[in-house]
């Protein structure tokens, strides 16, 4: 499992990283024109925090232990086999109790009160769609050696 490295100070606030989680990572047409259509349109799994005059992604840091998964009554919050903090909307009572433990604010509830919204690190891609799609580095994505398993929850932001 990678992890996604992420550089405040190169942040500048585009929302290339939001567009390309909704689009090419959630949406069905996987084309800006083609998501535009879908209806419920797909919301990013990640935010852009804005504080004084910088701005930063927020993601889900696939914390071990994890205290969404710990917080979780019905265990729609749960790892998965790869080792990802994993949310099955199926399972979700909408109790939100994820959220609320969640220390980096990096789950959060959908506008319509449905479900909850948290990264899933693209397992459909090589690259996650938000650090393939920054334009300054602001996030980069960091593989995984095979003798080497990093810690998601520390902290990695330069």
């Amino acid at each position: 499992m990678g992890r996604l490295i992420i550089d405040p100070d190169l942040c500048v606030a585009c929302r290339n990283c939001l567009l390309a989680c909704a689009v090419d990572r959630h949406s069905l047409a996987k084309s800006l024109h083609g998501a535009q259509k879908e209806s419920p349109q797909q919301p990013p799994r990640l935010r852009l925090d804005l504080y004084g005059k910088g701005s930063m992604p927020v993601h889900c840091r696939h914390c071990d232990p994890a205290p969404c998964i710990a917080a979780c009554p019905t265990w729609a919050m749960h790892r998965d086999e790869d080792g990802m903090v994993s949310y099955d909307d199926g399972a979700c009572i909408q109790c939100f109790m994820c959220v609320a433990s969640c220390p980096y604010g990096a789950c959060w509830q959908s506008e319509d009160g449905a479900r909850v919204l948290k990264c899933d690190m693209c397992p459909n891609r090589e690259v996650p769609a938000c650090a393939d799609a920054c334009p300054t580095g602001a996030i980069t994505y960091e593989q995984a050696s095979s003798n080497e398993s990093p810690d998601p929850a520390e902290v990695t932001h330069r």
